[in-house]
C-alpha cells in the first residue's frame, strides 16, 4: 500500500467498495512497525463485522505494553498483524491491516469492547481466497 494515502481515503474505501457482514470470529492481533518488529504482545479479539477488504475489531484491552493499540496503529510506520481463525474449515488466515478509525469512547461508560476498522494492506493469495470463499459462505 502506498504510504502516502490518507487515512481519510482509507476510511472512504472501507465505506464505499464492500458490503459489511455482521459476523463474529476470533483474532489475534499485534501492533508491529514497518519493518515487521513487534511492538506489543499478540492479543485476543474478534470480529464484530467483516468484509472482502476489513473487520472492525473488537477487543476489551486498549493500553498494551503501554501502547494504546488502536490509536498507534493508525500512524504511517505501524500497522496490525492479524491472525483470524475461520470457524467452517477451522484455517487461520493471516493479514496485515492499517487501522482506519477507532471508538475507545464507549468502553469509557459501558461494558462494550473497544473497536476499530481495519483495512487489510497485505494478504497473500491462498489466504485472501479462503477469506472470500468464508465472507461468500455466510452471505
Amino acid at each position: 500500500m502506498n504510504s502516502t494515502m490518507t487515512r481519510q481515503s482509507l476510511r472512504d474505501i472501507e465505506r464505499r467498495r464492500f458490503f459489511r457482514v455482521k459476523g463474529t470470529v476470533p483474532v489475534f492481533f499485534q501492533l508491529r512497525d514497518s519493518k515487521g518488529r513487534e511492538i506489543s504482545r499478540l492479543i485476543q479479539g474478534e470480529t464484530r463485522d467483516i468484509s472482502r477488504q476489513g473487520i472492525c475489531l473488537q477487543s476489551h484491552l486498549l493500553i498494551v505494553d503501554g501502547l494504546n493499540v488502536f490509536s498507534k496503529a493508525m500512524d504511517p510506520d505501524m500497522n496490525l498483524s492479524l491472525q483470524i481463525k475461520l470457524p467452517i474449515r477451522n484455517e487461520l488466515i493471516n493479514a496485515i491491516g492499517r487501522v482506519i478509525w477507532h471508538d475507545e469512547t464507549s468502553r469509557w461508560f459501558s461494558s462494550k469492547p473497544f473497536s476499530a476498522g481495519v483495512f487489510f494492506t497485505e494478504i497473500n493469495d491462498k489466504d485472501r481466497k479462503s477469506w472470500h470463499r468464508f465472507i461468500d459462505s455466510i452471505l
